[in-house]
């Protein structure tokens, strides 16, 4: 969506660590939430920026919503996308969770060899682990999902982070969290993304709409929550569905002077 959003804004794509271009973290170092903050805080640092805008997709939208507790004042918006950009769980299921992250970790240790693919053989993979990639959406994600090695091509990610993430929380932090919140926020859902949890017959609508109300409580006319027609990764698949609504809320208030970055 980048090339169709404002272009008096400047942007900047991270690769958190383990992802992307960017480098692996060493043997036996978890992939944890608060990591993936600290480094949007370092180049926020190395930028020399004392503002941004947040914008997160999955994932992302998490580690930005994390940041926004964390560091109200230096965030103006915030943007998720298909992400309520807090996980309430029950204290069962985060128990089993920390579980289960330790033992999976543990068990991809063993697993680190990395497979040499055929692109042709790498993009088959993409589109079977995710069946809701377009095959245009997946080549763009090749591009920086991928590395040229001798014999063909290896997925640039390190696998330890497809373990489960410390940060979830309960309902009631979350709550607590949200009321830190200075910055005006956006949320976008896709309706066969993560909008199936706003149906009354899904298991977690009730925590999602404790949650939202949540929102709307602590942030009033900050909140914006918008539903689209897509999949968890509208984004890619259509982002001419979201990016108006992008816009839209980007250029409700005047801007401040000089070029603001957007994260």
């Amino acid at each position: 969506a980048l090339p169709i959003l404002p272009a008096d804004q400047r942007y900047v794509a991270l690769d958190f660590s383990g992802h992307g271009c960017s480098s692996h973290r060493p043997k036996g170092f978890r992939y944890l939430m608060s990591i993936f903050v600290i480094e949007v805080r370092r180049v926020m640092d190395a930028m020399n920026w004392n503002r941004v805008s947040l914008l997160g997709h999955s994932m992302g939208a998490v580690v930005a919503g994390m940041f926004a507790y964390l560091f109200p004042e230096l965030v103006d918006e915030l943007i998720l996308l298909d992400s309520f950009g807090f996980f309430a769980f029950p204290l069962e299921t985060r128990l089993w969770v920390a579980r289960q992250a330790i033992s999976d970790h543990l068990k991809l240790e063993k697993k680190l060899v990395a497979r040499v693919y055929s692109p042709e053989g790498v993009l088959k993979r993409l589109l079977e682990a995710n069946k809701a990639l377009t095959e245009e959406s997946a080549r763009i994600l090749l591009e920086r999902g991928t590395k040229q090695v001798p014999g063909g091509v290896m997925l640039s990610r390190d696998i330890q982070v497809s373990v489960y993430h410390e940060g979830m929380s309960d309902l009631e932090d979350c709550l607590k969290y949200l009321k830190e919140l200075r910055c005006r926020v956006l949320v976008i859902i896709a309706r066969d993304g993560l909008g199936d949890q706003l149906e009354s017959n899904h298991p977690r609508n009730a925590l999602v709409k404790a949650l939202v109300q949540g929102c709307q409580a602590s942030l009033q006319e900050r909140y914006q929550l918008e539903v689209v027609n897509g999949n968890h990764f509208v984004h890619l698949n259509e982002p001419e569905s979201i990016v108006g609504i992008i816009n839209r809320f980007l250029q409700q208030k005047p801007q401040s002077a000089g070029i603001q970055a957007r994260l």
